[in-house]
């Protein structure tokens, strides 16, 4: 539950900061990417707790080169998503996945291992 908060007031420190920061193209991408790692370490570290992920395209109980083959999948798709649109005014597009994926991140680590939950 405290990431989750920590999460959320990052999130709102962000949308009351002003137009500035959320024009921020370059912080937005950067974003995008943290929020990325950030959903990868997290099912890790969930997964070491024994936790089970309920993304089928992962299995159950995926290897860490399958882990880690998805993130940097995901990476490659924010970079090519960022090259593909370079000098567009979309940081919009960067801070929406930044904050679903670090969402998911922080939801991940606020899931208890119990044997009756997995990931979701």
């Amino acid at each position: 539950m405290k990431m989750f908060l920590s999460t959320t007031l990052v999130a709102l420190m962000l949308l009351l900061s002003g137009c500035a920061t959320l024009n921020n193209r370059d912080l937005a991408v950067k974003a995008a990417y943290a929020g990325v790692a950030a959903d990868f370490i997290s099912t890790k570290i969930k997964l070491n707790e024994g936790c089970q992920e309920a993304n089928p395209l992962y299995g159950k109980n995926p290897s860490d080169g399958k882990l880690a083959a998805f993130a940097f999948a995901n990476l490659g798709l924010v970079y090519l998503l960022e090259k593909s649109t370079a000098g567009q005014d979309n940081a919009w597009v960067f801070w929406t996945l930044a904050a679903l994926r670090g969402g998911v991140a922080g939801y991940n680590m606020n899931i208890d291992c119990n044997p009756n939950q997995g990931l979701r």
